[in-house]
């Protein structure tokens, strides 16, 4: 049995009662709240269908701009949402090789991530391939009718007006996994669980290349109803970087939820904001969209087959995490560095081996945490910081306590002194007034 000192006892019951009032604070924000129904999916699948269906797009990307780390900071993310097969089209497309791209496929990202018209974009896929999308005025005059961008909203002085949304189409010969949109989501889904997926720039990670991500978090609030400053009703807990705008946000159970793209408020729970899958559901239907060419998209009940067994085979590349840096255990964080928790997660876990990682590896410091877990976590950090102090005769917290008790014993006798000497002056007194009389 583990003996404390009376000092050490002492500092261990302040940090009890200072965490205990951190608790009853905290228990009012962090306690779980309703999951959504339906199949849940493990940890590591969910991931890979983030890592099969999450594409970065950007002006001019190519394989060489991308491997020798000059990338526009306009570059985001965005998420393959279809897949239709050219048939006797009037626009076959062809690859570098010759090859016919037989596949058309669909992404979900911002406006604001393609708001430039009239120039050449780049997708990268999970498989690393890149692939050319021609936006120019050119393309554009030869063919109105098969834009491969579609835009909902529209730029302007103060921000995006109408819904920040658009559509990038771009040819390929190779079958990707088509990630399945969530049928709706409801104004009550506060709490529920999500994932996060985007490509954050390097300075957010602390990784010299650009890596993919995913970040476990939870939705805050939503407003379906809110159309003003680009649709962004969804409150997430997750903290972004820039670069992750039109980052696709999955549920539990890896369906798009939502579209990331916009920053919350430190301090708030919500640390980012999302446009709500709803809005794209609802705008797919505009006339002016259907008359390009673009297919009307029904949520599907279940996830494309090949979506997790895609995202795990293409582990590394989706990522751009090297097979030597795979093998060894390595992968893209959880946390940036940006993030308010990011810091005081890695001094307690270095300093005090408490906050330990989960399983995978992961932080996760925007989930919402049960009691249980909240309190296995301040006993481990009790644990920790008490353990380092340790408390001998000869060291200084000893030598202080010594000092404080010889102090105490010494004020103890003078007060006894002193009273001796009030009750001889009383005697005194008292034998002065007997002469008088």
């Amino acid at each position: 049995m583990d003996v404390l000192y009376p000092l050490e006892r002492s500092l261990r019951l302040v940090l009890i009662l200072g965490l205990t009032l951190l608790i009853l604070v905290g228990l009012n924000v962090f306690l779980p709240r309703s999951q959504a129904a339906g199949v849940l999916l493990q940890e590591d699948d969910l991931v890979a269908v983030a890592r099969a269906t999450t594409v970065l797009i950007g002006q001019d990307l190519e394989r060489a701009q991308f491997e020798a780390g000059k990338i526009s900071d306009t570059v985001g993310s965005g998420v393959i949402i279809a897949r239709t097969k050219r048939e006797g089209e009037a626009l076959p497309v062809r690859g570098v090789n010759g090859t016919v791209l037989q596949y058309d496929y669909y992404v979900l990202t911002n406006q604001h991530v393609v708001a430039d018209s009239g120039i050449l974009y780049g997708v990268r896929t999970g498989d690393g391939e890149f692939y050319s999308v021609n936006d120019t005025d050119e393309y554009h005059e030869h063919y109105p009718d098969h834009p491969n961008i579609y835009r909902f909203g529209e730029d302007t002085i103060d921000g995006v007006e109408g819904i920040d949304l658009g559509v990038v189409k771009f040819a390929s010969d190779r079958v990707y996994p088509v990630a399945t949109l969530s049928p709706s989501l409801s104004v009550n889904a506060s709490g529920q669980r999500i994932l996060l997926s985007g490509w954050p720039v390097p300075s957010a990670t602390g990784i010299q290349n650009r890596v993919r991500i995913s970040l476990h978090g939870q939705i805050d609030e939503v407003k379906l109803d809110d159309e003003n400053n680009g649709g962004f009703g969804m409150g997430i807990t997750n903290f972004a970087a820039s670069n992750m705008s039109g980052g696709p946000i999955f549920d539990t159970q890896g369906k798009v939820v939502g579209i990331y793209g916009q920053g919350g408020n430190i301090g708030s729970r919500a640390l980012g904001r999302a446009v709500p899958i709803n809005h794209f559901l609802h705008l797919q239907n505009d006339s002016d969209y259907r008359s390009k060419n673009f297919p009307l998209i029904t949520p599907a009940g279940g996830l494309d087959p090949q979506a997790i067994a895609f995202g795990k085979a293409n582990a590394a590349t989706a990522d751009n995490i090297s097979q030597e840096e795979l093998a060894r255990g390595l992968s893209a964080p959880d946390m940036l560095m940006g993030d308010p928790a990011y810091w005081a997660i890695k001094f307690l876990s270095e300093n005090y081996d408490c906050l330990a990682a989960f399983q995978d590896g992961t932080y996760r410091p925007a989930l919402f945490e049960t009691r249980g877990e909240l309190v296995f976590d301040v006993n481990a950090c009790l644990d920790g910081i008490t353990s380092t102090i340790v408390v001998q005769p000869g060291d200084s917290f000893y030598i202080l306590q010594d000092q404080l008790e010889a102090l105490a014993a010494e004020i103890a006798l003078r007060r006894e002194r002193i009273e001796a000497l009030e009750t001889h002056i009383a005697n005194l007194r008292a034998a002065y007034w007997d002469l008088d009389k």
